[in-house]
């Protein structure tokens, strides 16, 4: 009987891990892409099951997901704030007691045995954690990524969300950032950062996503006041909106790396900041 159970699971690992190439070629992205972020569904979704449920807040990337499946950059990490302590013991119990709840039909088993846990500076007086272990389908292992944020503030509150799962499997029903907040803190960090930005995710995301939706002004007003105070950045126009940063070789080189990774339309640099500072400037104060 065990070996026809464990015969049962073999065949529908395998049976899902070629789903997911199908899936990745019909898609036009790399295997190990979508294997991770199968991995990281999965874990979302035990997640969502578990007594931890509702003090932990979905952002970053993945949430870029939950409006928009599949047009956006790909994240290799999940993003998570965290309204519980910050002490590695106890994320590495939380953690640990989700990876091992069982889901018979994704087929995919998570090993926090080799569980790694670190403190993270994560800008100004903002202290993370970062987790890292591994998951397997069929024959191939993943690996796992958690960033954990604290102290942020989700403005007006966390949203109820539904993560989109790759195959036909039980979705995430978790609690997460809402669009406000995201672009609040996005800009944020662009205030913050200046001239030594590196991070070309937040203009590319930004500029996504004030080009898709229609944003309420007068909320988003509300969350970039609360974000910016929250973070103790003043609320001034961005350095990264002039000429010294959008017109330097290395910032222009750096964005063109970043659309290619992606595997994105050339778009110029200067054209996104300029759209960006016209969208923008109501909110700032000078």
């Amino acid at each position: 009987m065990n070996k026809l159970v464990g015969k049962s699971k073999k065949n529908l690992g395998e049976s899902i891990r070629q789903r997911l190439k199908n899936l990745s070629e019909k898609r036009n992205r790399p295997f190990d892409e979508i294997l991770r972020y199968y991995a990281m569904e999965r874990f979302l979704y035990r997640l969502s099951l578990s007594p931890y449920a509702d003090k932990f807040f979905l952002k970053g990337g993945l949430i870029l997901k939950v409006w928009d499946s599949t047009d956006h950059r790909a994240t290799m990490d999940i993003d998570l704030l965290a309204r519980t302590s910050n002490q590695i013991d106890n994320l590495k119990r939380i953690i640990t007691e989700v990876s091992e709840m069982t889901c018979e039909e994704d087929g995919i088993i998570f090993d926090a045995q080799k569980l790694i846990l670190r403190n993270t500076q994560t800008g100004g007086d903002y202290n993370g954690i970062s987790s890292s272990f591994s998951a397997k389908l069929f024959t191939t292992k993943m690996p796992v990524l958690i960033d954990i944020g604290f102290n942020d503030v989700i403005i007006p509150k966390p949203q109820r969300i539904q993560y989109p799962t790759l195959l036909e499997m039980p979705k995430p029903i978790l609690l997460g950032y809402t669009l406000e907040t995201v672009i609040a803190e996005k800009l944020e960090s662009i205030v913050k950062l200046a001239l030594v930005n590196t991070r070309m995710k937040d203009f590319y995301d930004l500029w996504t996503i004030l080009r898709a939706y229609e944003i309420k002004s007068e909320k988003l007003i509300i969350a970039i006041h609360e974000v910016f105070a929250n973070r103790k950045t003043p609320l001034q126009r961005p350095i990264a909106f002039t000429r010294a940063f959008y017109e330097a070789k290395e910032t222009q080189q750096r964005w063109n790396n970043f659309l290619s990774a992606m595997g994105k339309q050339q778009v110029k640099f200067e054209e996104v900041v300029l759209a960006l500072s016209k969208q923008t400037s109501h909110f700032f104060d000078d």
